[in-house]
């Protein structure tokens, strides 16, 4: 039964591929990892935003070391079909890709409270079906089918195919629904500190949401164009979008740095504002009539406020 499995996997050329440039990727999302690591002081409790990025940077480390030792013994078919055929593009990049569409559903739910179930459940089941279309392929069908052959690939292509399309329409409604909210938001006065706060949080999930839209689509398309580097790409960029524009702490570095900005000018305007009244302190209340008639050439007026040696001086 392994042997028909190997037999049946889709081949692959992978001597060309870089080990060096597998390394560099695998390395680069480690460090996601690790930066999500101590920003959070070692905490254990995870978000599903935590999770999601930490669990696509995990597959994209070990799909990139999957390849490199597919790209050391590309010569065993038997090494080659288990580690880039099944665990690289039937497991670590399906399970990349899954993270990458859920997450778009669990913001919109963060921005749709209201949200009916039809809608949030028929948008889990389509990422399903999407997923579904292409990734048995690498797994499961080679027990039955030939996946070399030119009438599964008559078949499979199609579905391949398709099933990029739905991502990119996936993609397309999540910014379209993101920039409906974002919308909503910027033209609805806030009327009280709480929707104010709200609004705020909702404007930063939708903008942060469309970048990642982009950027999802730009290396889906890059990967079903370029299936060699175009995955790896994928698999390097997806956790980076996900890791710098959804992690909270990352947004709340910024916010501090915001604040201290805000903080400093406050602080100078309260400076600025202080100074002028303790000079205007300084100058008695006829010092400041005498200017302001100066200034406006009025005739002399006696006021019983003004000493007499004042009142004798001409104001032209």
């Amino acid at each position: 039964m392994g042997n028909l499995w190997v037999n049946n996997s889709m081949s692959f050329d992978v001597g060309g591929v870089s080990p060096l440039t597998c390394t560099i990727f695998g390395i680069a999302t480690i460090c996601v990892l690790l930066h999500s690591y101590f920003i959070n002081k070692g905490k254990t409790k995870r978000s599903f935003v935590r999770w999601s990025t930490e669990v696509c940077a995990s597959a994209s480390a070990l799909g990139a070391m999957a390849v490199i030792v597919s790209g050391i013994y590309n010569k065993n078919t038997a090494v080659t079909a288990f580690f880039y055929s099944f665990l690289y593009n039937g497991l670590f990049w399906v399970i990349a890709a899954i993270c990458d569409l859920y997450l778009f559903w669990e913001r919109f739910m963060v921005v749709n409270k209201k949200c009916p179930k039809w809608k949030k459940y028929g948008l889990q089941a389509y990422i399903w079906i999407t997923v579904l279309m292409w990734a048995p392929a690498y797994s499961v069908l080679p027990f039955f089918y030939n996946t070399n052959s030119v009438s599964f690939w008559n078949v499979y292509g199609q579905f391949y195919v398709a099933s990029g399309y739905l991502v990119l329409l996936y993609n397309l409604y999540f910014t379209v629904e993101f920039a409906f909210a974002l919308f909503k938001v910027v033209s609805k006065a806030a009327t009280t500190t709480a929707t104010a706060s709200s609004g705020r949080r909702i404007r930063t999930v939708a903008i942060k949401s469309i970048i990642h839209c982009i950027n999802s689509s730009v290396w889906n398309v890059v990967s079903s164009y370029c299936i060699g580097i175009g995955n790896l790409l994928f698999l390097i960029f997806i956790p980076f979008g996900l890791h710098f524009l959804f992690n909270y702490k990352v947004e709340s570095m910024f916010s501090k740095q915001k604040n201290q900005v805000q903080t400093t000018a406050g602080k100078l305007t309260a400076f600025r504002r202080s100074s002028v009244q303790s000079v205007a302190q300084q100058h008695s209340s006829h010092e400041i009539i005498i200017v302001t008639r100066q200034f406006l050439a009025l005739p002399s007026v006696k006021l019983d406020i003004i000493p007499e040696s004042l009142q004798k001086t001409s104001y032209g």
